[in-house]
């Protein structure tokens, strides 16, 4: 219903569609080193979810796998679950907004994973998250994961 609503003929030209994949192994959560290209913070790196905008007429769990392969090189079947909504300012443009729909996606621990070493993804426990200097807005899909019932405590 909210989807429907932002996603209005009227609203579509200002809002663009985002997936955040929130993936748990174990009692660890993954996440990507970002390298920051802004000239006040060139150099230093920060800490997201896979996420990334849904492309043309994509729908949002397609995208959720496209995005998880194109920035961690996993792949395979996963049993995504939505998360929760989140709806942003686009940074990149003026009077833009982004809407997006994080998903939680558990693997067996078992299950071995390849890694791509090329985007400096890494796991972490989770109650350590939040000590990591974390890419902006991140914290609205901690506290989605956090309410969710979804994660084992």
């Amino acid at each position: 219903m909210i989807y429907s609503i932002f996603m209005s003929e009227n609203n579509q030209k200002n809002i663009k569609k985002a997936v955040a994949i929130i993936v748990q192994r174990g009692e660890k959560l993954l996440l990507l080193k970002e390298s920051i290209n802004k000239s006040y913070e060139k150099g230093k790196e920060r800490w997201s979810f896979p996420l990334g905008k849904v492309e043309g007429n994509e729908d949002i769990l397609n995208a959720a796998y496209r995005e998880l392969k194109e920035e961690t090189g996993m792949s395979g079947i996963f049993d995504f679950k939505i998360n929760g909504l989140f709806f942003l300012n686009d940074k990149t443009q003026k009077n833009k907004y982004i809407l997006g729909t994080s998903f939680f996606c558990k693997l067996p621990s078992f299950r071995k994973i390849k890694i791509n070493k090329e985007n400096k993804t890494m796991w972490f426990k989770i109650g350590k998250i939040k000590e990591c200097k974390l890419r902006q807005n991140m914290e609205v899909l901690i506290e989605n994961y956090e309410q969710s019932k979804f994660p084992e405590k």
